[in-house]
């Protein structure tokens, strides 16, 4: 018997050592071909990765430029209160400045009070009542979105390119009109819109009124204004005088200069050949 337990368990150590041999050991070709399988799973992995950095650092780069380095000629870049593009803006880039209004209420300024000689000087300088048109080229008249077809194409005499001016200059051409108006009397025989019919001028005050509503709208100052208490006054009392970011205006002013057109009794403004022309105003 024990001669057959010895024959059985040397059978089946055996057996098992071959089992183990199977299981636990490789062929020598089999191991460099797992390691060869492995080497090319992670090799897939490392360029997979990789080629996935590549094209994000690509996409950042291009993001990168897209918003650090406009083109000269683009209208927008879609940040907050960023200016639609013009090319006066070069000359208030860099002039920024924090200015405190004065929002007085019957302390007078140079722009502000009765009507006077003096007061109508200091608004003629700021709307350039006799002047303030400029050229501009197709090329800018395209990056401001307007139609070449319908715009006004100066003659070569007085500088060429397409008629245009300031918007900044119209909005205070309007706002001095509305001041006029609440002295009518003053200016119904001096003002040149008073020489239009009352229709007329009724169209050009409310013209005025909402395109300047439409520019507060669009500004949407954020600004804040406090309140104070003032002697004899039963409620709270705003102060209007409030800190702005401004630009420098009279550099805007320098720049329309320089650019402005000038005409004379031969060469004007006039309708060229072949001129389209719309049905109604704007």
């Amino acid at each position: 018997m024990d001669k057959d337990f010895n024959v059985q368990h040397s059978m089946y150590s055996q057996e098992r050592l071959s089992e183990e041999k199977l299981l636990g050991e490789e062929h020598p070709d089999d191991a460099k071909i797992h390691i060869l399988r492995s080497n090319t799973h992670w090799n897939c992995h490392v360029y997979l990765w990789g080629f996935q950095l590549f094209f994000f650092l690509i996409s950042l780069t291009i993001l990168s430029r897209a918003l650090f380095h406009q083109a000269p000629l683009r209208p927008c870049n879609c940040e907050d209160h960023m200016p639609m593009w013009s090319p006066a803006l070069e000359a208030v880039r860099g002039t920024g400045h924090t200015q405190r209004f004065d929002g007085s209420f019957s302390t007078p300024n140079a722009f502000k009070g009765p009507p006077s000689p003096d007061i109508d000087g200091a608004w003629d300088s700021i709307t350039y009542a006799n002047g303030g048109v400029i050229n501009i080229s197709e090329e800018t008249l395209q990056a401001v979105n307007a139609s070449a077809a319908y715009s006004v194409k100066l003659a070569p005499e007085i500088g060429g390119g397409y008629m245009a001016s300031v918007e900044a200059l119209h909005q205070l051409h309007c706002l001095n009109i509305l001041r006029q108006a609440t002295y009518e009397d003053y200016y119904k025989d001096k003002a040149e819109p008073w020489q239009d019919s009352p229709q007329t001028l009724r169209y050009h005050l409310d013209h005025c009124i909402d395109n300047l509503r439409q520019k507060i709208m669009c500004d949407a100052d954020a600004g804040i204004l406090t309140y104070v208490w003032v002697k004899e006054h039963p409620m709270p009392f705003p102060d209007f005088s409030v800190q702005h970011k401004c630009r420098n205006f009279d550099a805007l002013k320098d720049w329309v200069v320089d650019h402005q057109i000038y005409t004379n009794e031969l060469y004007g403004v006039e309708r060229l050949p072949g001129t389209l022309e719309l049905d109604t105003p704007p």
